[in-house]
């Protein structure tokens, strides 16, 4: 979506992080993203740890849908 993966060759996601953080000035860090949406993330985060199951996830644009995809689960 950010046209920051290479289109070859898949990355992990910490070397996708790596690569993405570092390229604005001054870096993104983690705390950034999320600001006080620490909540929301983590709430993300055990749904995709638990079992399988369906959700939808939405967004008003593309713009706000990856930075919310590339953040952890904030909005």
């Amino acid at each position: 979506m950010l046209g920051k993966a290479p289109r070859n060759a898949a990355l992990s996601t910490d070397e996708f992080w790596e690569r993405c953080s570092t390229s604005f000035k001054p870096a993104l860090t983690e705390a950034m993203l999320l600001c006080d949406r620490k909540e929301k993330a983590e709430q993300l985060l055990d749904v995709l740890a638990g079992a399988p199951q369906n959700f939808t996830i939405a967004a008003e644009d593309a713009e706000k849908w990856s930075r919310w995809l590339h953040s952890d689960g904030s909005d």
